[in-house]
């Protein structure tokens, strides 16, 4: 028997629209709970970035006997530039990358003993290394420019004249791989004392020794037995999207100027060092530019691009003496917080008399 077309009822326009809201209205309640499991999955990735990065300073340290330096210059005594750094520049993240499965990288760029701006490197320091990029930072895929002492004037390459030169990029902007994350300086601005601006006097290796109190430093070569507080208790990297500042795996430019980019920023521009590096605070500069003693923990409303952030809610990842990578809150205790980026307590004496006895 063959059904006639009355038998079927059509929808209303009432209960057509009725549909379409409340199809609406789900998809509404899912979006939140599909974007909530894409920063789950991409804060997982974040975690496991610092892991690895965690476990190549330990291989490092193994090899070497020593975790890697902040940054490696060539000035000890006499440093000619403000703040004291010279060739090759190389940061810590290009010294693990043998540990990082990143071999072939780091033979390209340290076979000739270039700096890391010399033209024969620009090929490759333009390497966007996956394990330095968090997937929650918006600019991730993006390079680091290196600016100088005008926020968004590009240093350029200049030609050596040397059997290396590669005239390609004579002239061209600098610009190095990106990474999210920096390794501990400590509560101080051990950068400020290593130059010809030095905060006291003389700037040298020696000057920096006795303000750093993190584990990593210009020339530094900090063991496992040197942290004190234990390495469990040790931050060694911690997050810095680019919403705080550009930063790179690379190394050092002398002549970089780090520019903050939040539009809250309190302080615009840091020191060359900064582009590898983060303090916790409290800092003698700080103290003395705010009158008061200041420690930012990850997100601190006192944007700076010396310090730390992230895009994941409520916090950052960041990386231990003993390799394991914990969550800190964005509302941690603020001198736990400083506690954690030291390997031994806080080094300036100044400090920890305003502190009624330190950290």
């Amino acid at each position: 028997m063959s059904r006639k077309f009355h038998d079927f009822k059509a929808f209303t326009l009432v209960e057509l629209l009725v549909v379409i809201a409340i199809i609406g209205i789900l998809i509404s309640l899912l979006l939140p709970a599909v974007q909530a499991a894409r920063e789950a999955a991409r804060r997982m990735q974040c975690t496991n970035n610092l892991k690895q990065m965690g476990i190549a300073l330990h291989t490092y340290h193994d090899a070497v006997k020593t975790f890697p330096p902040g940054y490696v210059t060539n000035a000890v005594t006499a440093p000619v530039t403000p703040f004291g750094d010279l060739p090759p520049g190389w940061g810590w993240g290009a010294m693990l990358l043998p540990y990082m499965e990143q071999t072939a990288l780091y033979d390209q760029l340290t076979s000739r003993r270039l700096s890391a701006w010399h033209t024969g490197n620009a090929e490759w320091v333009r390497t966007n290394v996956s394990t330095f990029l968090c997937p929650s930072d918006p600019r991730s895929q993006e390079l680091t420019d290196i600016e100088g002492a005008t926020e968004g004037q590009l240093l350029t390459y200049a030609g050596e004249g040397d059997a290396f030169t590669n005239s390609a990029f004579v002239g061209q902007p600098i610009r190095f791989g990106r990474s999210g994350y920096t390794a501990c300086n400590g509560t101080e601005e051990s950068w400020w004392f290593g130059g010809t601006e030095s905060l006291a006097g003389n700037g040298s290796d020696t000057n920096i020794r006795q303000y750093a109190d993190g584990a990593f430093f210009r020339n530094s070569q900090t063991t496992i037995g040197a942290i004190i507080r234990g390495t469990s208790n040790t931050i060694m990297i911690g997050e810095c999207a680019s919403t705080l500042g550009n930063k790179t795996w690379v190394g050092v430019h002398p002549d970089a100027t780090l520019w903050c980019k939040h539009p809250n920023r309190v302080i615009p521009d840091e020191p060359p060092a900064t582009l590898v590096l983060f303090h916790s605070g409290p800092a003698i500069y700080e103290y003395e530019t705010f009158g008061n003693l200041i420690v930012h923990p990850p997100n601190s409303p006192h944007y700076m691009a010396c310090g730390t952030f992230s895009h994941h809610t409520g916090g950052m990842n960041a990386a231990y003496g003993d390799g394991s990578v914990q969550f800190i809150s964005s509302t941690v205790n603020h001198r736990e917080f400083a506690n954690a980026c030291t390997i031994a307590g806080i080094k300036n004496a100044t400090l920890r008399e305003e502190l009624g006895g330190g950290l």
